[in-house]
């Protein structure tokens, strides 16, 4: 008996708050980012501390979105995986055999798709919400844009140490830390590794979803910087208001053409607070073998069951723009054709049904480029504030590290 408790003990690494860390989660997460990584590591024994913190992060992060009642249930998962699928135009067992190819279980994938659904609706609920950004903030960028008039966009990764902003001590510290990261690099040192092993934003065991992004999508001084540098270049130390930056160039490209649609539904909103899961799932079977039998029209049952403001006039939207547009359903409806199929798809307002009954493509260009800055500035100050509050739920945890 005194054996197998000791063997309990042993596969612990780390616990949080009474919650313990397996040895087998720190093996998995280890394996990945070795693989990640490529075997180009040099501090092994640092790395292996970054990732216990990583892991201890990641579970206070999940208690905090426990407590504010953010869940993330199967039936939204499958539906944010099959739009992953979809946006890189794989089926299912493609984006999976992807995975596998990267060392992740299918459940490993799962879990952590999972896991970035729950952080961004915790940093959603916690300071999106309350982040306003002024016509004014957007207007200047847009200025600055036109008299720099680059048609170039841009493939970069980032690595950021943010000290605390009110300890002048810390900032001094930062910029000694980044200017020693910055030498190891140009060393030899690999860039990911370094990220890995210092960086404190939300990407930092990541930086692998590298979007193409213009200068109206960036802080200025990114763009200034990224302008000096050919591809794998390093940037010299950036300072910001969050702290210092590095930037490594990956790719540049001439910018897109920027093709927008304008669209028109029938759809029905179940919210999640009108309807639980199991009612949910029966309206939805209803709906489905009523339209499919032409037993009932689309308007006689988003007159009956939708709670959005169109089911007063039958479910049908009027011309919808990007803007008007969840980001989720635009990726589905960009490949979806016109016609009377259903589909469904987990909204911010609850589950969506609903049909493409038209689209017709316009001039969106300073439209979506104005949405894009928006986008990008409220990114910035919602990471600044949110990696505040996860070093302060670091500070009052509850921590004891046995590896």
């Amino acid at each position: 008996m005194i054996k197998a408790q000791e063997r309990l003990v042993e596969s612990v690494v780390a616990v949080v708050n009474d919650k313990p860390i397996l040895l087998s989660e720190f093996e998995q997460a280890w394996h990945l980012q070795v693989a990640s990584l490529e075997g180009e590591i040099s501090d092994e024994e640092g790395l292996k501390k970054r990732l216990i913190e990583h892991l201890i992060m990641v579970r206070l992060q999940n208690e905090s979105a426990e407590k504010n009642g953010i869940r993330v249930n199967e039936r939204e998962l499958n539906s944010s995986i099959d739009v992953i699928a979809k946006n890189n135009n794989l089926s299912l067992k493609e984006l999976y055999s992807q995975a596998a190819r990267q060392g992740l279980s299918i459940q490993a994938f799962r879990d952590n798709i999972r896991q970035q659904l729950v952080a961004q609706r915790l940093q959603q609920q916690l300071f999106g919400n309350r982040i306003q950004i002024s016509d004014t903030e957007v207007n200047e960028v847009l200025a600055r844009e036109n008299q720099l008039n680059d048609p170039m966009e841009y493939q970069f990764k980032t690595l950021l140490i943010q000290p605390d902003k009110n300890n002048k001590q810390a900032w001094q510290q930062a910029k000694d830390t980044i200017a020693q990261i910055h030498q190891d690099v140009l060393s030899g040192q690999s860039f990911d590794e370094a990220i890995a092993l210092y960086s404190d934003n939300s990407e930092g065991f990541g930086n692998s979803n590298l979007l193409w992004q213009d200068s109206t999508s960036m802080p200025d001084v990114f763009h200034k910087a990224l302008l000096r540098l050919d591809k794998s270049q390093l940037s010299q130390p950036i300072q910001t208001g969050r702290g210092y930056f590095l930037l490594q160039l990956i790719d540049k490209q001439f910018k897109q053409k920027i093709e927008a649609y304008q669209y028109k539904l029938e759809q029905i909103t179940l919210p999640i607070g009108s309807y639980n899961e199991q009612e949910m799932m029966q309206i939805e079977e209803y709906i489905e073998r009523e339209l499919n039998a032409n037993a009932r029209s689309f308007a006689e049952l988003a007159k009956k069951y939708s709670k959005d403001r169109y089911a007063t006039y039958g479910g049908e939207t009027q011309w919808l723009k990007p803007n008007d547009i969840e980001p989720a359903l635009a990726a589905q409806l960009g490949k979806q054709a016109i016609g009377n199929t259903l589909h469904k798809i987990f909204s911010q307002q609850g589950r969506l049904l609903y049909r493409l009954v038209d689209k017709k493509q316009y001039d969106a260009s300073e439209e979506v480029t104005r949405q894009q800055i928006k986008q990008q500035l409220t990114y910035f100050k919602v990471q600044s504030e949110y990696q505040e509050f996860l070093r302060n739920l670091r500070l009052r945890a509850a921590v004891q590290i046995n590896l």
